[in-house]
């Protein structure tokens, strides 16, 4: 947060120069500076949802009222991975240029009379119609009512995202901030973010991982002795760097979802 504040506050404009994946932090990073040239391989993601948690930093508030409601659900909740061109078309990013010729691009910028963009200056928000930003939200809770009424932290954050519009900027982001450690302590994160390392380490994995499939998806996820044993052959014959892995691929597998317990829950708590 810090580091907005200082890009904000100074009196020089601050330019960014984007390229590769444009992530999480990356993207608070870039959001931050006031104008941002990007080369044309460059992606632009949000994916902390992913994790059971939401992105903070102010991009909760901040992109709500600068980028627009819409666009910033298609990045925080939707989970988009925008390209250059959708970023321009956005108004994230202000020119596209060839990636060799970034550094160049961005200087040569810089030493013209372009204008400070403070993010905090309402100014250069976009402040939308009541009605339309109540649809947008009112979509996104028919799709997890659907797809997942139980994952918690896209049905706060949305909370969040609606109710912050209509509060001072700083109780926003001081929200922000107070349910963005809730989260970080929530089972479902854990089981998000022990989930993810758990995909890197199943991709390492040496053994005939198409047969383990296989037999994963005869077994179904309801005989949970079942799906043990074959955890325990698995990892004692190294088809398997370990039990947590055997999970990455049963969710993966067995289509369930990421944020519920898994089915052999036990067995990972027997080996941890």
């Amino acid at each position: 947060m810090e580091l907005i504040q200082s890009c904000d506050e100074t009196t020089k404009p601050v330019l960014g120069a984007l390229f590769g994946t444009v992530y999480g932090g990356g993207l608070v990073v870039a959001y931050a500076c006031d104008w941002r040239l990007a080369a044309g391989d460059t992606r632009f993601a949000l994916p902390e949802l992913g994790l059971g948690l939401l992105p903070t930093f102010g991009a909760t508030q901040w992109l709500t009222r600068w980028l627009g409601v819409e666009s910033t659900l298609s990045l925080v909740i939707d989970g988009d991975v925008w390209d250059a061109h959708r970023a321009l078309e956005s108004g994230f990013v202000d020119r596209i240029v060839e990636q060799a010729q970034l550094l160049d691009a961005t200087t040569s910028l810089a030493l013209t009379s372009v204008n400070k963009r403070r993010i905090s200056d309402p100014r250069h928000w976009r402040l939308e119609d009541e009605s339309h930003v109540a649809q947008a939200f009112d979509r996104r809770r028919d799709r997890f009512a659907e797809s997942a009424p139980d994952f918690e932290a896209a049905w706060a954050t949305l909370e969040l995202m609606q109710s912050g519009l209509k509060l001072p900027i700083d109780q926003a982001l001081e929200r922000e901030r107070q349910l963005f450690d809730y989260l970080l302590r929530s089972v479902q994160s854990k089981r998000l973010r022990t989930l993810f390392f758990a995909d890197r380490r199943l991709r390492r994995a040496r053994g005939d991982v198409d047969s383990l499939a296989r037999e994963i998806q005869r077994i179904g996820p309801n005989d949970i002795a079942a799906l043990c044993a074959l955890a325990r052959e698995a990892v004692n014959e190294g088809l398997m760097p370990d039990v947590g892995a055997f999970d990455a691929l049963v969710v993966q597998v067995l289509k369930l979802a990421r944020h519920r317990p898994s089915p052999i829950a036990a067995l990972l708590t027997e080996v941890t």
